[in-house]
């Protein structure tokens, strides 16, 4: 097994910037970087942090999702997290944009409110939380769109082709939540005008 001093001096011949060799490296070293033995995290917490930035870069989203899950389930980086505020910032912002780029946008909305909470100073947190809430409400309104338009095609089908008894009220139902999803539209229109 390899101690803390080694896992340094190998991480230390990387090259910065070189984005598949620290994914490389941590995958190799994953063993010590993961285990559950005590580590001086205070030493090695930017070796997490770059691995996430270039799984991050990578597009490996689900992949910084499962790590940062690791790390949430350990209690010395829970320990170290309360400790170094930078690293807790950027391991939550990791979680959260990873979250949001695989429309994971309800989990990324919260994550992000709370980023803007303990971090008002941050320009970014807010466009995130906004993009989020954008996010969410397109795909509630493409939901209703949908649904909608194929409860109106449904009866069109059933009452105009196939000649079967469909109760008006399913036509009613259907011209319904296409006319309120209009409104709510309208409605979402105006506000964000203002």
């Amino acid at each position: 097994m390899k101690d803390l001093k080694a896992i340094l001096e190998q991480y230390a011949k990387i090259e910065t910037g070189d984005l598949l060799a620290i994914i490389n490296f941590v995958q190799l070293n994953s063993d010590y970087l993961f285990s559950g033995t005590s580590k001086n995290l205070s030493e090695i917490g930017h070796i997490y942090i770059d691995y996430l930035v270039s799984l991050y870069d990578k597009s490996r989203y689900s992949k910084i999702l499962d790590v940062v899950d690791i790390m949430e389930k350990s209690n010395d980086f829970i320990k170290y997290r309360k400790t170094d505020t930078e690293f807790d910032e950027d391991v939550r912002y990791y979680k959260y944009a990873s979250l949001f780029l695989t429309k994971k946008y309800r989990a990324s909305k919260f994550g992000f409110a709370d980023l803007v909470k303990d971090f008002p100073d941050n320009e970014n947190y807010p466009n995130w939380l906004k993009d989020s809430n954008f996010r969410m409400r397109r795909t509630l309104y493409s939901l209703i769109l949908f649904s909608s338009i194929g409860l109106l095609f449904l009866t069109l089908v059933l009452r105009h082709y196939l000649k079967l008894p469909i109760p008006k009220i399913i036509g009613n139902v259907g011209e319904g939540i296409f006319l309120t999803f209009f409104v709510i539209l309208m409605i979402d229109w105006y506000r964000n005008k203002e």
